[in-house]
């Protein structure tokens, strides 16, 4: 576990080191500057069957804004700066001419009285293509005050009077949720940007993030009987606490999509890091049985190393390619994974471990005769070293194995087993000489020569076999 927060802290340092120095530059364009200040304040309170919320958008750059409205919205009224009263449509959605400055929104959101929890989502007037830098929320409760409401937004203040309780909530962005429920919540700071509201306490030590010291979003999970189950992007309602582990999970998942930078279609393979940073396989199925892959290819140890290259490279964008790369560095040996299994449509390639050195039979440079290592054993192409040592060969298709012939001379090979056949003679072996490997046959290299009479020279830049 302490493994696990130390990669996602790193992963996520770096991350956001380069996400600020792109941020620092885009404060340099006087177009974005311009939309840098605008800030909301929301006021909402009770009365009759109803919540009355008033709404003020500040800092706003002139032009002309397409306009939502909150589907449930009645009763609205808009006006400018200058208390000049905006020209309304009837319509849900209609555009404004603004003058730079303010706009002031007031309406009714409709609320029983008898309810056991309640819900605001996409609540407030929403002015498109126009970053709000932060929203603050002052809340008037006279009704519901025997409950508990909690929201994504940071929690200000608080505080109890005779006939209300008042609340403050502010949130980066637009306007936060709220959520109220008529039983008691307890709050549980899992970490600074994890919160956890229930009516029992929980346990910190389940806790899988540890991202105290990096800059992102807040998170805000409720554990709650009383209303149906809700995603929201920072804010989570869930039945049973048993799914905190998943939430946990999703969380720090979608920090990392959040943050790299993959091509669309190559997007999927951040399971594969996903699943290295909490030791267990994540995401999409085939993102799961890669990372399967690798850990039955490779060490503890070089898994780690693979990760801690791929979080310290994210200066520049990630695709499978680079993927491969930083497996090279890693092992010493060739790697084309996730190049080969970059669409997720396609059946999975296995991981192999490809020595980078050539083989060459009786002198001449053989491409295709693939030396990968398994097992700390080191296993040679087969039917690219029988063509090469002018062996005719044909797939045995009904017994999976492989038939060569030169001359006089003819194998019969079965992969995986303990025997092969010379001119019709069947022979039994220790173990078995001749395995598959993902579609291909190989042949440990231990055997050529007992079994093909030719001499292998293991040399540190290359491979030389000779009849």
């Amino acid at each position: 576990m302490k493994k696990t927060s130390f990669f996602l802290f790193i992963f996520l340092l770096c991350l956001t080191s380069s996400l600020l120095f792109y941020q620092w530059k885009g404060y340099s364009s006087q177009t974005e500057d311009s939309f840098q200040n605008t800030k909301q304040k929301v006021s909402i309170s009770q009365v009759a069957n109803a919540f009355r919320v008033e709404q003020t958008i500040s800092d706003i750059p002139a032009g002309k804004y397409a306009i939502s409205l909150p589907k449930k919205a009645k009763e609205i009224t808009c006006y400018f700066a200058d208390d000049q009263v905006c020209d309304l449509k009837e319509a849900k959605r209609f555009t404004l001419n603004i003058e730079e400055g303010k706009v002031h929104f007031t309406y009714l959101l409709p609320a029983q009285s008898n309810l056991k929890s309640i819900l605001l989502r996409n609540w407030t007037v929403h002015i498109e293509d126009l970053p709000i830098v932060s929203t603050r929320v002052q809340l008037s409760d006279s009704r519901w005050r025997k409950g508990s409401w909690v929201s994504d937004g940071n929690l200000l203040g608080m505080k109890k009077m005779a006939l209300l309780d008042y609340y403050v909530f502010e949130k980066t962005g637009d306007a936060p949720v709220l959520f109220w429920q008529q039983e008691a919540l307890n709050k549980t700071k899992v970490n600074d940007r994890l919160t956890v509201f229930a009516n029992a306490d929980v346990d910190k030590a389940i806790n899988l993030i540890d991202v105290k010291k990096n800059k992102g979003k807040n998170y805000s999970v409720v554990i709650t009987s009383l209303h149906e189950e809700v995603d929201e992007d920072t804010f989570m309602l869930v039945n049973s606490k048993n799914k905190l582990n998943t939430i946990y999970e999703k969380i720090a998942i979608t920090e990392i999509e959040n943050s790299l930078i993959f091509p669309d279609r190559e997007k999927w393979l951040i399971g594969i890091i996903s699943s290295a940073i909490f030791k267990k396989p994540v995401g999409e199925q085939k993102a799961k049985n890669m990372y399967l892959e690798l850990t039955n290819k490779l060490s503890a140890a070089q898994l780690d190393d693979w990760l801690n290259k791929i979080i310290l490279s994210q200066e520049e964008p990630l695709d499978s390619i680079k993927m491969d790369e930083v497996l090279e560095e890693t092992t010493g040996f060739k790697s084309h994974f996730f190049a080969l299994n970059a669409d997720i449509g396609t059946p999975l390639e296995p991981f192999l471990l490809v020595d980078p050195r050539y083989v060459y039979v009786d002198g001449i440079k053989t491409e295709e005769a693939l030396i990968v290592h398994e097992d700390g054993k080191s296993f040679l192409a087969l039917e690219p070293l029988l063509k090469s040592l002018q062996y005719k060969t044909q797939v045995i298709s009904n017994q999976n194995g492989l038939k060569a012939e030169k001359g006089l001379i003819k194998y019969r090979f079965y992969p995986n087993k303990r025997i092969f056949e010379l001119n019709g003679q069947q022979y039994g072996m220790q173990q078995a000489p001749i395995v598959r490997i993902g579609k291909d046959l190989y042949i440990d290299i231990i055997f050529i020569n007992i079994l093909l009479n030719a001499q292998v020279i293991d040399d540190e830049n290359e491979i030389k076999i000779n009849q």
